[in-house]
């Protein structure tokens, strides 16, 4: 047998081995939901129906699937981005290569879009040029990318556009600006002030872009070496992800750490001591260790200076993810820095620059995004003095309703009784769970072993099983001096602690009220009132760092010794049932709440201080649609509404509609827009009639494009959203249009099709 023979019989033996084995590895090879490599979720298995493929969209998605799970992916798409590399096709890619370090493409504008911003942008300055009493200053930050400035404007056949982008823009906007492109041009060596592996700007880098910011308004950062600077290896960033040049050297991190004091408190109201989430270094993508990634609202105190936190010199920044490490470096020169993203806050920012008492602003995005963000037409604030009508406040009292309504569960030891029989034998608190029984079942319950000692209905339980059964959205605690006598102090204050953690896991959406101990004759050598005392004021001064909401009760059942009062006690650790009235009544004195949950906050007329009535604010709500006609898109959403179970959407209207969606007037003859309102959601609706057909396909391109640019901008950030995301659905149905992103889109399209029958 000749040499060529055996070539072919080899050639043709592998080619079967290939054609066989892919697809058996394909078969029973585990798959993967997420690719940390490339910072995505990879595409699931889609669902054949007849409408999937008879419009083809099962076989595009099928493709999608094959392509994201293909045995050994990662390698062949390493070999591909290498042979491209070698054969001089990469500077078609999205990303080049020089010197080891990888860059992104220029910037191509989308000059309508730049125009929009800009027109945002000024609109925005000049409601706050009139605002307070001085008007509040304005400023744009624009960042380059790590080509134009390493590289320069023109590299080869590159050309970066940043330098052009930013003349347009610092010349249409009526902000200051600060121009980062003199001192990033000058320093010695440009290369510092980037990752080599992703297009965020390095430590350096924003610390040299907060100190220009800081010092155009009259501020100063700590000087450099001032900084203990920590390096932190290997850092793999979004260069390196999407480029499939797996080969390229891992990056170096850096902390700078300051001297100064800096909590950070996120929309959630999770705090951090300090600006750095080292959690996040576990990651491949070590950026997020700034700031715990992108947040819609994330404040930063700046402890150090203004201890009080009634500090005046206090900065908002609008931004996108260059803000992470930024931030850290501004909240060493002001009182506190609010960092507020569109993507996910989309409401005016009037009552941030009220409640936070801003006195600056700055603007930043990256050149690339301010040009293509449509987020920015979210930009608003009312032009108007910072005094409004309404405001939000703790209620001034609270009413049997408060609990009630929440089905509040009121967990004590035998100390509750006083409380617990007053209500019964008055009439009070009838929908809320009253328990008496010892505090330390906290940990058993959790833990196990503690239902053979707590009863619910008759029946042994856990404080789990009367959670989930009663459906309580308010859970109080109130811990009993015989656990404190038994664990000591600090080991209370480290059970009370586990078990507040342990709680939130369980049931994320549970409000937690902590009461005071109630105050105790000394009875022992080594437990007494003091020890209560310290406790109460532990839990009241970690109020909230651990989020719940103190009530400070223990106070009028003391004597003029500091102890329990005679008259109200039963015995040396109980008080007697009589006091149970005075319990109630200051159960409902709102001066007795530290930390109330602003959930819970009333809205107050700014007129008269006096709360707004539900059948008020029913009327307002009506007078102003009684301003616009409804008409059959209305009782579409409703209806959608109603079916769904989805609310707080916010209508987008007027000047917006093209802003946010590009969405011209006529294009349309009748349209209704909602968005997610104040939070982290995807959910979005689009009920649009039209002319004719013509201009109703017209605009199911532009719904369909949108649901992928929807996904995108949840891709990496928010992967629960971006799965909502790409289930969204857009249709036609004769003249009319509707998108729906949501849990339930096919739900929502059923409705729609029912509800605008054949379309005419």
């Amino acid at each position: 047998m000749n040499m060529k023979k055996i070539t072919n019989i080899l050639i043709c033996v592998l080619f079967l081995i290939a054609v066989f084995a892919v697809p058996v590895l394909f078969a029973f090879l585990p798959q993967k939901d997420f690719s940390e490599l490339e910072k995505r979720y990879l595409a699931k298995k889609p669902e054949a129906d007849m409408q999937s493929i008879t419009d083809g969209s099962y076989m595009e998605e099928l493709g999608e699937y094959i392509a994201d799970h293909f045995p050994a992916r990662n390698f062949f798409a390493g070999l591909n981005s290498y042979y491209d590399l070698w054969s001089g096709r990469q500077l078609t890619k999205d990303y080049i290569t020089d010197d080891g370090r990888l860059y992104a493409k220029p910037v191509v504008a989308d000059t309508e879009n730049v125009s929009r911003n800009i027109k945002t942008v000024n609109r925005f300055a000049d409601s706050l040029s009139t605002y307070g009493e001085n008007g509040i200053p304005v400023d744009l930050m624009l960042v380059p990318s790590s080509g134009y400035v390493i590289l320069g404007e023109n590299h080869g056949r590159m050309h970066f556009t940043d330098g052009e982008i930013m003349d347009t823009v610092y010349a249409g906007v009526k902000t200051g600006t600060v121009d980062l492109r003199d001192a990033f041009s000058a320093y010695p060596d440009k290369g510092e002030l980037y990752y080599r592996t992703d297009h965020h700007w390095t430590s350096r880098g924003a610390y040299l872009a907060a100190s220009l910011m800081a010092r155009k308004e009259g501020h100063e950062l700590p000087p450099e070496g001032s900084y203990n600077k920590e390096s932190i290896e290997p850092f793999f960033g979004s260069e390196y992800s999407g480029s499939g040049l797996w080969l390229t050297e891992p990056d170096t991190i850096e902390l700078w750490h300051s001297e100064n004091k800096i909590n950070a408190i996120n929309e959630t109201g999770a705090k951090n001591d300090g600006v750095f989430y080292r959690n996040r270094l576990e990651e491949l993508d070590k950026y997020t260790v700034f700031l715990d990634g992108n947040h819609a609202k994330v404040t930063l105190r700046n402890i150090s200076k203004d201890p009080s936190g009634e500090g005046e010199n206090n900065l908002l920044v609008i931004r996108d993810s260059f803000s992470n490490s930024l931030g850290c470096f501004l909240a060493d020169a002001y009182d506190k820095v609010v960092l507020i993203d569109l993507r996910y806050y989309k409401l005016p920012l009037t009552q941030i620059i009220d409640d936070e008492r801003i006195s600056e602003v700055l603007i930043e995005y990256s050149c690339e995004n301010f040009v293509s963000d449509s987020n920015i037409s979210f930009l608003q604030a009312d032009e108007k003095e910072p005094v409004k009508k309404n405001y939000m406040a703790p209620p001034q009292k609270l009413t049997d309703a408060f609990f009630n309504d929440a089905k509040a569960f009121y967990f004590g030891d035998s100390v509750v009784g006083p409380l617990s029989n007053y209500c019964v034998s008055h009439s009070k608190l009838k929908e809320t769970y009253i328990s008496s029984n010892a505090m330390y079942m906290y940990y058993t319950a959790l833990y196990g072993g503690g239902k053979g000692q707590f009863l619910f209905k008759g029946q042994p339980a856990d404080i789990r099983d009367v959670l989930r059964e009663t459906g309580s959205e308010i859970f109080i605690g109130a811990l009993g001096c015989n656990d404190l006598a038994t664990y000591d102090v600090y080991q209370s204050e480290q059970t009370v602690t586990e078990f507040l953690n342990m709680l939130r896991g369980e049931f994320p959406d549970l409000t937690i009220f902590m009461q005071s101990v109630m105050p105790i004759k000394n009875v022992q050598a080594d437990f007494n009132q003091a020890e209560v005392d310290e406790f109460n004021a532990w839990l009241k001064d970690h109020a909230e760092e651990f989020g719940y909401c103190y009530i400070e009760l223990d106070k009028y059942f003391k004597g003029s010794k500091g102890t329990l009062a005679n008259k109200y006690m039963y015995n040396e650790t109980h008080i007697k049932n009589e006091a149970g009235y005075l319990w109630y009544d200051e159960l409902m004195n709102m001066e007795n709440y530290f930390n109330f949950p602003e959930k819970y906050y009333v809205e107050y007329d700014g007129e008269t201080d006096l709360p707004v009535s539900v059948l008020e604010e029913a009327q307002l709500l009506q007078e102003a649609e009684k301003k616009r006609e409804r008409t059959k898109l209305d009782y579409i959403y409703d209806e959608i509404c109603s079916r769904t179970g989805i609310s707080d959407m916010l209508e987008i209207k007027d000047m917006l509609i093209s802003d946010y969606f590009g969405i011209e007037p006529g294009e349309y003859k009748d349209a209704r827009f909602y968005v997610a309102g104040n939070n982290l959601k995807a959910d979005e609706i689009w009920i649009v009639e039209t002319a004719n057909e013509e201009a109703a396909e017209s605009l199911l391109g532009k719904a369909r494009e949108r649901i992928g640019i929807k996904a995108e901008t949840y891709k990496v950030y928010l992967p629960e959203e971006y799965e909502i995301a790409v289930r969204g659905t857009a249709l036609r149905n004769g003249r009319f249009v509707g998108l729906f992103i949501s849990k339930d889109p096919q739900q929502m399209s059923d409705t729609f099709v029912s509800m605008t029958g054949s379309g005419q």
